[in-house]
């Protein structure tokens, strides 16, 4: 997909990031191709670009658990890739957006874990914001159908966290909306719980649909004609769609190889080193919240 016109190449801002990262001690080289991106993503701001390219080495580095050894694609990779579906759609939302689109495939909770779960979804979005380069936005559809308490409890906060703090600190991309569908009553009071960990800039854009309210989805945000074919769309069916993911993902093994070598060197970074916790700060999971 061609780069988003209100931007193009800013090829003075590009040679201001190239050569603050160059006296930047504790961060590695990174390539243009995804420091323009970044810079895509502020919308031509240096500034804020600077700040999302350490935040995102340094969020990914202290979170190997979802973060690292994507290259690989190993355990973690293949214990859930193929309980869910993960679906790049090929229409867009009324302003133009693209929707991303993950669902259970296998609903047996005894198999959904978590932070393997994450860390399988959050390779394919990396792929396909390699693969669509700059875009003007993506809208996230997160389907609920199928998810039980058994699920919920299996939530870890710490990673729930650690994903929090990189889609509102460090995420290489717009990101225009997330959508939980198909969602049951208990979804919106997990909600609830999370949101003093998110900031007004994602609560704008975070809605939750229930069943009864997928007919003003379908109209006020994703039309059903860009849907899957499963949901009684024009797209491909999630099978097919989570099949072409597999694919990319399998295809852009080297991209994922320059991903994994991000890594931030908090032994030299100037004045005080940054810990996990300073990074994160909160542990646990939903299993010893009150969720009456």
């Amino acid at each position: 997909m061609a780069p988003h016109a209100d931007v193009g190449e800013d090829l003075q801002g590009m040679q201001q990031l190239r050569d603050w990262l160059q006296r930047q001690p504790h961060l590695p080289p990174m390539p243009d191709k995804l420091m323009a991106r970044m810079l895509h993503s502020c919308y031509g701001s240096v500034e804020r670009t600077k700040t999302t390219v350490d935040n995102y080495m340094t969020i990914t580095t202290h979170a190997p658990e979802v973060f690292g050894n994507r290259a690989a694609l190993d355990r973690r990779y293949k214990s859930q890739i193929d309980i869910m579906y993960v679906c790049s759609l090929k229409g867009h939302t009324k302003e133009g957006f693209s929707p991303m689109l993950i669902k259970f495939q296998d609903t047996d909770p005894a198999k959904f874990e978590m932070t393997s779960a994450v860390h399988a979804g959050l390779m394919s979005f990396c792929v396909q914001m390699e693969i669509d380069d700059r875009v003007p936005g993506y809208v996230v559809l997160l389907d609920f159908t199928g998810v039980t308490m058994s699920h919920i409890m299996k939530v870890s906060l710490t990673t729930l966290k650690q994903l929090l703090v990189f889609v509102q600190e460090g995420l290489p991309v717009r990101l225009r909306g997330i959508h939980f569908i198909n969602a049951q009553a208990i979804v919106q009071q997990i909600v609830n719980l999370v949101k003093p960990l998110m900031k007004k800039e994602l609560l704008d854009i975070f809605k939750v649909h229930t069943v009864d309210d997928m007919p003003e989805f379908y109209e006020k945000y994703v039309p059903l004609s860009a849907m899957p074919s499963d949901y009684g769309g024009q797209d491909k069916s999630c099978k097919e769609l989570h099949g072409e993911m597999k694919r990319c993902i399998e295809d852009n093994r080297d991209y994922l190889k320059m991903l994994d070598s991000l890594v931030v060197d908090e032994t030299k970074r100037p004045g005080k080193s940054k810990s996990s916790s300073e990074v994160f700060g909160i542990q646990g999971s939903f299993k010893k919240l009150d969720l009456d």
